[in-house]
């Protein structure tokens, strides 16, 4: 009877400890479900109060695009300031930089190839000569100002003049050309001009190859008119005024078998020269002055001092002197005519010469 309880009682204890084990076990396995549960519905909270929290924002940005009069509520000031300084500070993003496109300079044209119009032969104006010839390359004709320019050389004499074509734009290089000016002279002289069947002004002319309408004379009995000789001043005022004129050759002393005074002479240039730039405002006057007659008592020791004085007169009034002719007759009985005073046709070619020489040293032609 005693036994029976006992066991009954080790039962019990058994029991009562398998349960405590169990419930020992049991305990944390719940605790931990409980606290995936919380996790889990405080982390949905959180999500839908965020979202709250971006639709809220998102309806103060529409409204306060759709209106800019509404006034803020007095508290979301310190917001807006904390959220203006907080984008201040951060770092704006730069825009991608982006490259340039690459200028590419055009092609420009050679002018090399290209065809200048014939010009024609221009008369002296005393001013610059600037023709306008076609420019063509192939085809195409250029345009002047925009496909070149010109520059010119030499315009204003007669002669050979210059011009040159650059380039421009989409065009480059420059081609050459040239053009004509034609001379007109104007040969002045006494009795040394008439002495012979050509002489000097004829000797001349023929020698620069110049046509019938490119030079005329005026020539006298006695250069400066005294003693009753036709003067060059009188045959000067019976002219016609010509702007064409470009030279004006004086060959003589006016004085070679007349017992001229140095003051007359010293008139009878000025009026000359003043007569002769009234009709030919745009010629060059050149003066070339031969000897005087060989035997003639007149001048035979005076005939340095003479030279001296026209040298003097030329510069004094702006004419171009030539030397060569000085003396040229000294022993010359070849080149004079019977009466030993006037040149013939040997002695006016050799004054057209010289004074053809003495131009070309000076420029003159």
């Amino acid at each position: 009877m005693c036994e029976k309880p006992r066991r009954l009682k080790m039962f019990a204890i058994m029991v009562v400890v398998v349960l405590l084990v169990a419930v020992t076990v049991a305990i944390p396995r719940i605790a931990r479900a409980e606290d995936g549960v919380v996790a889990s519905d405080v982390n949905i909270e959180e999500d839908d109060v965020e979202v709250l929290d971006v639709a809220a924002e998102e309806d103060d940005v529409i409204a306060s695009d759709s209106t800019t009069e509404e006034l803020e509520p007095a508290n979301s000031t310190d917001e807006a300031a904390l959220l203006v300084a907080d984008t201040t500070n951060q770092d704006v993003a730069e825009p991608p930089a982006t490259e340039s496109p690459v200028a590419t300079k055009p092609v420009r044209r050679s002018l090399s190839s290209a065809k200048v119009s014939r010009m024609r032969t221009y008369t002296f104006t005393g001013k610059e000569v600037k023709p306008k010839p076609r420019v063509k390359v192939g085809k195409t004709t250029l345009v002047r100002g925009r496909d070149y320019i010109i520059k010119y050389r030499r315009n204003v004499w007669p002669g050979t003049a210059k011009l040159y074509i650059k380039g421009i734009g989409d065009w480059k290089g420059t081609v050459k050309a040239t053009f004509k000016i034609r001379a007109k002279y104007v040969m002045v002289g006494d009795s040394y001009a008439m002495s012979s069947p050509h002489p000097w002004p004829v000797q001349i002319a023929m020698r620069l190859g110049l046509k019938e309408a490119q030079w005329k004379k005026l020539v006298g009995g006695e250069g400066y008119g005294f003693h009753g000789y036709v003067s060059w001043t009188h045959l000067i005022r019976r002219a016609r005024r010509d702007v064409h004129v470009s030279h004006i050759v004086i060959v003589g002393s006016a004085g070679n078998d007349v017992p001229f005074t140095d003051r007359q002479i010293r008139a009878g240039y000025r009026r000359t020269i003043k007569a002769l730039r009234r009709k030919y405002p745009n010629a060059r006057i050149v003066h070339a002055v031969p000897n005087w007659t060989i035997g003639n008592s007149y001048y035979i020791n005076t005939v340095t001092g003479r030279y001296s004085l026209y040298k003097k007169l030329a510069k004094k009034y702006g004419v171009y002197y030539l030397p060569s002719c000085e003396r040229i007759f000294d022993g010359r009985y070849d080149c004079l005519n019977g009466d030993r005073n006037h040149p013939n046709d040997r002695g006016a070619d050799i004054i057209a010469k010289l004074v053809i020489r003495d131009m070309k040293k000076r420029g003159i032609v």
